[in-house]
């Protein structure tokens, strides 16, 4: 099993969740609940990472968490982790 884990900041807008990897602009979610964005989130992760490893193109690294809670302190901050062998 290949996995990889990024950060993500969790915001709500209206009465919708966005997802947003600061590591992978193009993997972003928006869905009525947390939990449906969240999973909408890894199949958006496992798209990105495919997508460049198939274009011979560098997989960003991670930043650190401390990082993007710094960079979003009043925001919900969280590792997301995708089996990319799922998708």
């Amino acid at each position: 099993m290949k996995k990889v884990s990024f950060p993500a900041f969790v915001t709500k807008q209206g009465k919708q969740v966005r997802v947003d990897f600061p590591d992978l602009p193009d993997a972003v979610t928006k869905r009525d609940s947390l939990e449906q964005a969240i999973e909408d989130s890894r199949l958006a992760v496992a798209l990105v990472v495919n997508d460049l490893v198939t274009h011979f193109e560098k997989v960003p690294d991670a930043t650190p968490m401390e990082e993007v809670r710094a960079a979003h302190p009043a925001g919900d901050v969280r590792l997301i982790t995708v089996d990319l062998d799922r998708y």
